[in-house]
């Protein structure tokens, strides 16, 4: 029997579950069917659709435009070159299947709001805002050179940049941590803008420095910002942070005096922020400390009494919505750090690890928070492993340039210049410019493996890590290694122009073997039709 399902144009083959033991985690691009990959997803409407029992089989290698007729409850699909329509005829895609219907029964399971709903992701509504998807290739000043990044500094890592790697796609150039005037803001009277509005002496021509030096290269600029309220004499005045049991301003670690995230802070600081950082000319923001904002801040406030669970959510969104309102529609939005269910909607990417380095354990952080967080790939957001320290040993380096290419992320790279050799700009150049991948796999959030631990080895960076201190970062045994450790198996399915090709990739988090793989664990047809 053939089965048709009809869906929105924007949707895709889903398979509704993680990767297992012995099988790769699924990515696309484009809109192919996958072997053996039970499940479609409509990405405008928050459906998921799967299917399990009977044997099944795809009849097309892809979703196909169609028309869906409701005078005759007909859907046809529309053949090359496509086909004048009537008015009340639906456009979408369709994907067919035959089934071999018997004894063995045939289930099929709808999840309306499947994100939003089944998973948690409360502010999910596609139908609303979909988070940007252009892929996002760069540089970030952070890992280069901390807060001592200055204009000369800047203005020779853009000549580099420039003429070895602008060729070969990077578009973005992001200037972290260090330009700003402190404390925040400069004083006690002022506004938050003023700390990032004015760059501090470091930069003596203001923002001309920054996105003046870059946007004259040919890049897209990008900047930095954090939630903090670093001026104690600003904190105590009327609105502007929490004010704690005592009397005194609310204070914690990593965040400083919280603001109190109102309608008028957010109106009267945020909003100005960051709209005076977009008429700068800046279309990339990375928002940071917002982790610490809501968790040690608001909810800080929420366990001394000072306000409710409810209102430091309603807090949280409306600082959020007061960056995008600040920021644009069009500017591209990055939220560090940490999965945090509230940005969804609002980001267009999102921190899912935490700081990366050249060392070993940060490597091993930023391959395993990919895998567990890839079923969020370009449905909720773009999943940024953070930046990529192209400077550490050959071999990880190889490694995490090609995770982080195969899988779609936000592929920003955080060296001083000096430390790119001949090797490693070759492997810059051959996995750049990040690609477009969308998850194929979805399901909850995999929490059986640690994410990161401090141990003796972890802060190596060189082939001195012994296979012991691989074991103890991973939270590992010897006699518990398996062929397909979760996240070191990899599968991503392009059907890009009519062509189609899979790529695979393996990445060992702990020491793995060599072992037979059979092609349905890559979504691929051990018996594929002939043509």
């Amino acid at each position: 029997t053939e089965i048709t399902f009809f869906l929105g144009p924007d949707s895709v083959n889903m398979k509704p579950s993680r990767a297992g033991n012995e099988e790769a985690i699924l990515g696309q691009v484009g809109q192919p069917l996958l072997y053996g990959v039970n499940g479609l997803y409509d990405i405008g409407r928050d459906i998921l659709i799967s299917w399990e029992g009977a044997n099944w089989r795809w009849v097309d290698g892809e979703l196909m435009d169609a028309v869906y007729d409701p005078e005759l409850d007909r859907v046809d699909i529309i053949e090359s070159g496509g086909k004048a329509v009537r008015p009340g005829i639906v456009s979408g895609r369709a994907a067919r299947l035959r089934v071999e219907l018997s004894v063995i029964p045939w289930t099929v399971q709808v999840l309306m709001r499947y994100y939003a709903d089944h998973l948690g992701y409360t502010y999910h509504a596609p139908w609303k805002r979909r988070p940007n998807l252009s892929p996002v290739t760069g540089w970030c000043s952070w890992e280069a050179y901390n807060r001592e990044i200055d204009a000369g500094k800047l203005a020779e890592t853009v000549r580099f940049l420039e003429e070895n790697l602008a060729p070969y796609g990077l578009e973005y150039v992001q200037v972290d941590d260090g330009y700003q005037s402190e404390p925040y803001p400069p004083t006690a009277g002022g506004d938050l803008r003023d700390s990032w509005l004015v760059p501090n002496e470091r930069f003596p021509g203001g923002h001309e420095d920054i996105r003046g030096v870059i946007t004259k290269a040919g890049f897209k600029a990008g900047i930095w910002t954090s939630a903090g309220v670093s001026n104690r004499d600003f904190a105590v005045s009327d609105g502007n942070c929490l004010i704690g049991p005592d009397g005194e301003p609310f204070e914690q670690p990593w965040i400083g005096f919280i603001a109190s995230c109102s309608d008028d802070f957010v109106e009267n600081q945020i909003v100005p922020l960051f709209r005076g950082l977009e008429k700068e000319g800046y279309r990339y923001f990375k928002a940071d400390t917002l982790r610490h904002l809501i968790f040690e801040g608001l909810m800080g406030a929420v366990e001394s009494g000072i306000i409710t669970n409810d209102d430091a959510e309603s807090r949280f969104r409306t600082y959020l919505k007061a960056i995008r309102e600040g920021i644009g529609d069009d500017a591209f939005l990055l939220t560090c750090w940490g999965v945090l269910t509230q940005v969804v909607g609002l980001c267009d990417a999102c921190r899912i690890a935490g700081d990366a380095n050249p060392t070993w354990g940060s490597f091993r952080m930023q391959i395993l928070e990919t895998a567990r967080w890839f079923h969020t790939q370009r449905i909720l957001f773009q999943a940024d492993p953070d930046h990529i320290c192209a400077r550490s040993h050959l071999d990880w380096t190889r490694s995490l340039l090609s995770m982080v290419s195969l899988t779609g992320g936000l592929f920003m790279l955080s060296d001083d210049v000096d430390e790119y050799d001949g090797e490693r700009l070759a492997m810059i150049r051959k996995t750049i410019p990040a690609q477009p991948v969308m998850t194929a796999e979805t399901g909850p959030v995999r929490l059986d493996k640690p994410a990161y631990a401090y141990t003796p080895g972890s802060r190596k960076r060189g082939s001195d890590l012994t296979v012991k201190e691989a074991l103890q970062i991973s939270a590992a045994k010897i006699d518990d290694l398996q062929h397909h450790a979760f996240g070191n198996l990899w599968a991503v399915h392009y059907l890009v122009d009519g062509r189609r090709w899979c790529v695979a990739g393996r990445f060992a988090l702990i020491p793995i073997e060599e072992c037979d793989l059979q092609l349905s664990a890559l979504g691929l047809d051990p018996q594929p039709p002939p043509g």
